[in-house]
């Protein structure tokens, strides 16, 4: 399938989006401290990137568009969130300051994107809410008001007749825009829909963002954040009274205060983590001290996981939980006390056990969710059997707990994320308390 990018211009001294992309990544892979000097380059990390580019070869416009929209968001002292998805995943996506967090040993970029695929990577970003029309302003200005259209069709089932065409709904996405490299008119009829409070009329395209994907067409999803409006705003405050810039993408995430007013129960730590009285009463029980801890206890707090009963009691009496299987343990005892959480935990487990790669230990847990296992059980299993590092028996009841409980997994990347995010947050709450409470009230 082709994928029509939009006109995207690049520096004369460049021969392409290629080697425009590279130059971008390596630059930003310099100012990360991956490069020292001319040409000692930190091996593991410069690796990765060379990896990754190999992977992403094709869709070197994608990244070349969110680069300039970060670069534009920057200028404008626009508020981005630190990450969103599985992009945190990708070593390439922290070089161009895509997102903000740097990608830890637990994540995987195959969780970001499989070589091979002929699905363009998700990348979602986050916006203050109040400066989301400024950035869609920039897409146009940059790529055409006439190649720039806000999604909007959806459809529903037709519930009164059992036919197999569906009924459309028209309104305005959230957070979706469709590119295009040509006039919009020439790809899809649009309607307008009018706003029926503010009497605002916005164009939309006819074909749903599925259909305009498999046609080719870039579709990116940037969503406005009222939370981030109120960072946006605390940090103005701080700047007015103190004469203070504060790099809301560098607050450290060491700082013993932060953690301990995490511990300490207050009301306004329900507040900014979005979970209320409760996780705040679990923060002061469990006494976090790292940003790890906090990504697994806000991520099995919010989603009410089995396994967070483990690992509470695991915290709180200092009672082993029930690990089941020893590589459990031995890979995830730091992380969450031998508990299987996320997404790259079962790729990891599956790598672990047998000969695949962690491509095809990816394509094997996303595969997880459909009825039929024998082809994904079946692959495994040779893995395993050719690897002969470990039993069958052990490498089938493996299998048979992941087959029951991969659906209460998550992503690690996405919920590291925002707990970085809930944590400078908090920081910004323990050392600017005043200008916290102006804003949030």
């Amino acid at each position: 399938m082709k994928t029509h990018w939009p006109k995207i211009t690049i520096p004369k001294e460049y021969e392409s989006t290629e080697s425009y992309l590279k130059h971008l990544v390596y630059e930003g892979a310099r100012k990360k401290g991956y490069i020292e000097g001319e040409n000692n380059y930190l091996n593991e990390r410069i690796e990765a990137i060379e990896h990754e580019l190999d992977c992403l070869r094709g869709y070197e416009p994608y990244f070349i568009i969110f680069y300039d929209l970060m670069k534009f968001c920057k200028s404008e002292n626009i508020i981005v969130a630190p990450g969103y998805g599985n992009a945190p995943s990708s070593v390439v996506n922290y070089c161009l300051d895509i997102t903000k967090i740097e990608p830890i040993y637990d994540f995987q970029f195959e969780s970001f994107f499989i070589k091979g695929t002929t699905r363009i990577p998700d990348i979602d970003i986050l916006v203050e809410d109040q400066k989301r029309g400024s950035v869609i302003k920039y897409l146009s200005d940059t790529y055409g008001e006439e190649s720039v259209l806000m999604s909007g069709v959806g459809y529903k089932a037709n519930l009164k007749e059992k036919r197999s065409y569906r009924v459309p709904v028209y309104g305005v996405h959230a957070c979706g825009v469709c590119l295009f490299d040509r006039p919009y008119h020439e790809v899809t009829e649009t309607i307008d829909i009018v706003d029926k409070d503010s009497g605002k009329s916005t164009k939309v395209p006819k074909l749903t963002k599925e259909e305009l994907e498999h046609l080719g067409y870039v579709h990116i999803d940037i969503t406005g954040s009222k939370d981030l409006n109120l960072v946006s705003k605390i940090l103005q405050l701080i700047e007015i009274k103190h004469g203070t810039r504060i790099d809301f993408d560098s607050i450290p995430l060491d700082d013993s205060e932060t953690y301990k007013f995490l511990s300490s129960g207050h009301e306004d730590v329900g507040k900014i983590w979005h979970c209320g009285d409760g996780i705040a009463k679990d923060f002061a029980d469990t006494q976090p001290s790292w940003i790890v801890e906090l990504c697994a206890i806000n991520s099995m707090w919010t989603h009410k996981l089995y396994k967070w009963k483990n690992y509470y009691k695991f915290l709180v009496e200092e009672d082993d939980a029930d690990y089941r299987y020893s590589l459990f343990y031995e890979n995830f005892y730091e992380m969450t006390r031998g508990l299987v959480f996320y997404h790259e935990q079962i790729n990891l487990i599956l790598f672990l056990l047998s000969d695949l790669s962690l491509e095809d230990c990816e394509r094997i847990r996303r595969n997880m969710r459909y009825p039929d296992q024998k082809p994904i059980r079946k692959c495994f299993m040779d893995g395993v059997k050719r690897s002969g590092l470990h039993s069958i028996k052990e490498a089938e009841d493996i299998w048979m707990y992941f087959m029951k409980h991969h659906k209460e997994t998550i992503s690690m990347s996405h919920y590291y994320s925002l707990a970085v995010w809930w944590y400078r947050t908090t920081w910004l709450r323990v050392h600017y308390p005043d200008e916290f409470k102006a804003c949030y009230i």
